[in-house]
């Protein structure tokens, strides 16, 4: 038995009605946003694009993520022999 047993009370507690249901004030948007517009892609027309480079920089990363996990699992593993 908990020395609390008995004393704890949860209660529940309503929110405003201001925070209930979404102000009248917040209007969704209509489709004339012109930061909706998507008619190009940036990334393809983007002058400099270069993938050669994107390609290399993701397989270092491939190979950072790779031999750091084995790194981290061989040290666990080591302390797991050595420390216990």
């Amino acid at each position: 038995m908990t020395p609390f047993a008995g004393k704890l009370r949860i209660r529940a507690v309503a929110l405003p009605e201001a925070l209930r249901y979404p102000s009248p004030r917040i209007r969704l948007s209509t489709g004339d946003d012109p930061m909706a517009d998507h008619s190009e892609v940036a990334y393809t027309t983007a002058d400099g694009n270069d993938y050669i480079a994107h390609e290399q920089t993701y397989e270092g990363f491939i190979k950072l993520v790779k031999y750091g996990t084995v790194s981290v699992a061989l040290i666990v593993i080591l302390m797991a022999i050595f420390l216990t």
